[in-house]
């Protein structure tokens, strides 16, 4: 007979096993070894139906896999799952934030939020105008929609024209920053004319050069000024909430 726990043979009449000690029982009943047909290499025991008398009858009878036979359930392990869970919120939260957020606004400098405002006049991109644009302007013209529809009536005369005109092309070469003084004067005309009240954390004035540029074949023809200078100053950057944007009032 064999040992129902370690499967060990064990001698006849053997009250334990030598192997691992657990005690023969049902009188030293006999058990025959079977292969699993899940798993060739492993043992299974099963009683033998040739009981002693007092056995009980014979019936189905539980199956005792020695080795990996059987597969044990494997519990989740919770710990591990929370911060890959959370990990997964944080992204699909970001991905909803860049979809949804609206389009970028500001710029890091003076001269970027100028040619930005400026070149997106002339080259009739108005989302580009609206990104130098501070919040507080477009409000003012009755939101985005309004902006634009403002912008299209005032340079209609110039998305209009024929092949052979020509429109400008700026670019910023530097600024002047305000003092503080003029700084405050500024805040307060735009706060007067926009009936807002606008926080300026910095300003400066742009220097820029300006060139006309013609549709038909795109040279370009500097602009100069009638004392004969090719650099011009004029138009306001402002800081707001860290990013600087172009002003003009309509």
């Amino acid at each position: 007979m064999f040992c129902t726990k370690c499967g060990a043979e064990i001698a006849e009449g053997s009250k334990f096993c030598i192997r691992c000690g657990t005690p023969v029982v049902n009188g030293g009943a006999h058990a025959k070894v079977e292969r699993s047909p899940a798993n060739p290499s492993s043992a299974v025991l099963q009683p033998d139906t040739a009981l002693t008398a007092d056995a009980p009858a014979a019936g189905p009878s539980p199956e005792i896999y020695v080795g990996n036979t059987a597969a044990t359930p494997r519990k989740r392990d919770t710990k591990k799952l929370f911060p890959l869970g959370a990990a997964a919120l944080v992204i699909i939260i970001a991905v909803v934030l860049v979809f949804f957020r609206g389009p970028k606004t500001g710029f890091d400098s003076p001269e970027e939020a100028f040619d930005a405002y400026n070149n997106g006049i002339y080259n009739h991109d108005l989302d580009q105008v609206l990104q130098a644009s501070p919040d507080f302007l477009i409000a003012y013209n009755g939101g985005e929609d309004s902006m634009k529809a403002n912008l299209e009536a005032s340079y209609s005369d110039i998305y209009a024209a024929p092949e052979g005109a020509f429109y400008f092309v700026y670019r910023a070469i530097g600024h002047t920053s305000l003092s503080e003084e003029a700084r405050e004067t500024l805040r307060s005309n735009i706060n007067a004319a926009l009936n807002t009240d606008v926080k300026i954390t910095d300003a400066a004035e742009i220097a820029y050069e300006c060139k006309a540029k013609y549709r038909d074949d795109g040279h370009e023809v500097p602009v100069t000024s009638s004392t004969g200078g090719t650099v011009f100053a004029g138009g306001y950057a402002i800081q707001c909430k860290g990013k600087w944007y172009y002003y003009m009032a309509y």
